[in-house]
């Protein structure tokens, strides 16, 4: 027998049990359709995060730091800046600046400023929540802004213009990014700030002239200039000005005929900077910039390695849910079984004239095997194939949401074509497996036997 004359004896057998073919596909196809949802789903959240990273440069960026072992996320939000007390004992000023600007392979290096004097925001007559401040005076195209709504807040802005986060602009109340831009919102500082802009504080009793009297509140009112595509942060970014004058303080003195006066100076000579920005050329050069910036003293921090770990998160994610999908396949296995074992039963007699015409054992085996092997292979194209309809149909859901949360990104749920390909040829292999053991025993039929069966 020919093998087209086996793959048509294969369908016509398969069609002549419809409801039996239509139960055992359908069961193949729920396992496909399992692994292939889950997987994808799990891909395309880590495709989501990589691209999120790119599109934000941080792949090329090597967060130069005071303090060493500093997470990126951390750094580049502030929270191990510490100016003044560096436990790498250097102090990121313009001389560093200079230095990490000669590593070979960094391309740009920005400064970053981190004031940290604001209390809570008022937007609308309520008051809201405050992470931090991030501000960075940036060289040429040093760090891409993806905005989703105004523009970027310019470097040489006057005091009181900010940029925000998209999740910052939700935590205030704005339904949608384009409602902040243009807004103007309180800003409201810790007491202890004294810096340039508040209200000079009521001096002491003069014994003392370092003593510093304890201020008030400082308001200041911002304008939003934009919002930014991140999701992840609550940070505002004020003007590279307007940080610089906030990194201020007063300082007091003892003047001609024991008066005490007061003056403001800037922190940033004496501390250094909150952190510097390296960006590297390429990003396989990230690994080897950051090497040579520690061997200059300061820590660094890069983004690969909370990729890394999103990467191993997402891997284990993709395992367990993977196993999920396994069982169901195993099930699926066990039913191409349960099938082909009583199809072998019913076709008896058949199978004992194929064998008395002259069909050999082998072509009984591989027209049983091939009818499972087509179950699997059904069940698998029908599952991927729905896969790909239902992530049709979800993309539009998830881009109004993303949209909502004012992110750039667009149909971020896809099935990988290779994801597809592997689950049918999978699939189409569990068939074949669980087709071995009834092909084999049809092959094993004495054909005497087999037509003397009722």
């Amino acid at each position: 027998m020919k093998l087209g004359d086996v793959f048509r004896t294969a369908f016509t057998n398969l069609r002549r049990q419809k409801l039996r073919t239509l139960l055992t596909v359908f069961a193949v196809f729920i396992g496909a359709l399992s692994v292939t949802v889950m997987l994808t789903l799990v891909t395309s959240a880590q495709n989501f995060a990589t691209a999120q990273s790119t599109s934000s440069g941080q792949d090329l960026q090597v967060v130069v730091t005071a303090q060493a072992d500093i997470r990126f996320r951390d750094a580049l939000g502030g929270n191990g800046a510490n100016q003044g007390d560096s436990s790498s004992g250097v102090i990121l000023d313009d001389a560093m600046v200079t230095k990490v600007s000669q590593v070979p392979g960094v391309r740009a290096v920005a400064r970053m400023l981190f004031p940290q004097v604001f209390d809570h925001v008022t937007v609308n007559g309520q008051d809201r929540r405050l992470e931090g401040a991030v501000a960075a005076y940036e060289p040429s195209d040093a760090v891409p802004h993806v905005m989703v709504a105004g523009k970027w807040v310019d470097d040489q802005n006057a005091p009181g213009t900010i940029a925000i986060s998209a999740s910052q602009a939700r935590s205030w109340g704005f339904s949608k990014p384009a409602d902040a831009v243009g807004q103007t919102v309180q800003m409201v500082t810790r007491e202890w700030y004294q810096g340039l802009g508040s209200p000079e504080p009521p001096q002491g009793n003069g014994n003392d002239p370092g003593q510093k009297p304890q201020g008030q509140p400082t308001t200041f009112s911002a304008k939003i200039t934009g919002v930014t595509d991140q999701s992840d942060d609550n940070f505002i970014y004020p003007s590279w000005k307007w940080a610089n004058d906030l990194s201020t303080q007063r300082e007091f003195s003892r003047g001609p005929n024991n008066q005490t006066t007061t003056s403001i100076v800037s922190t940033i000579p004496a501390q250094g900077y909150g952190a510097l920005l390296a960006v590297a050329e390429r990003a396989d050069d990230v690994p080897r910039v950051a090497k040579a910036i520690r061997a200059l003293g300061p820590g660094t921090a890069i983004a690969q390695d909370e990729i890394d770990k999103q990467k191993r998160a997402f891997q284990i994610i993709g395992f367990v849910l993977g196993g999920i999908g396994a069982i169901a396949l195993l099930v699926a296995a066990i039913g191409v079984i349960n099938t082909m074992v009583m199809s072998i039963l019913e076709r008896t007699r058949e199978i004992g004239v194929m064998r008395a015409v002259g069909a050999s054992r082998g072509v009984v085996r591989r027209l049983f095997t091939l009818e499972a092997a087509l179950l699997g292979f059904f069940g698998g194209v029908v599952g991927v194939a729905v896969a790909y309809g239902i992530s049709a149909g979800a993309n539009p859901i998830v881009n109004d949401q993303l949209s909502k949360n004012g992110l750039t990104s667009r149909n971020i749920i896809s099935v990988p074509p290779w994801l597809g390909v592997a689950v049918i040829v999978i699939t189409t292999l569990i068939g074949v497996l669980a087709g071995l053991y009834p092909a084999a025993r049809a092959a094993r039929m004495d054909p005497v036997a087999a037509l003397r069966a009722e």
